[in-house]
């Protein structure tokens, strides 16, 4: 991988990861909560935590499954270990803005159900 990109492709896919994964976690301002926001751009991830979910009887790990059902691979689930409830996300370089869009639109579509009581649960 490194070798077919070469240097300047190679610096180019990382900031490609960087950008897809700020703009996650730009896109979901609002409507997940994400502990580390205010403190400026992310890096490969954007870290959110459950916090959203709480009163609404939805688990993390309801909320991740539902995402398979919605056809998308889910977030890493409890890591880091100092943000309780972490949902963790890796956009990868190769996502193009409509496929982000898209999934941006799913985890929208799922926490709102989440807070209004439509179910999730897988």
């Amino acid at each position: 991988y490194i070798m077919s990109h070469g240097a300047d492709g190679l610096r180019q896919v990382a900031e490609d990861a960087v950008l897809n994964a700020n703009y996650v976690l730009r896109c979901l301002d609002g409507v997940l909560d994400a502990p580390f926001a205010a403190s400026g751009p992310c890096m490969h991830e954007a870290l959110f935590d459950d916090s959203f979910l709480k009163d609404t009887g939805v688990s993390t790990l309801d909320f991740a499954k539902a995402m398979i059902d919605e056809g998308y691979h889910p977030m890493t689930m409890y890591f880091p270990l100092v943000v309780h409830g972490a949902m963790l996300i890796e956009p990868t370089e190769s996502q193009a803005k409509e496929d982000l869009d898209q999934f941006i639109g799913a985890l929208r579509s799922l926490a709102e159900r989440a807070r209004t009581g439509t179910a999730v649960e897988a």
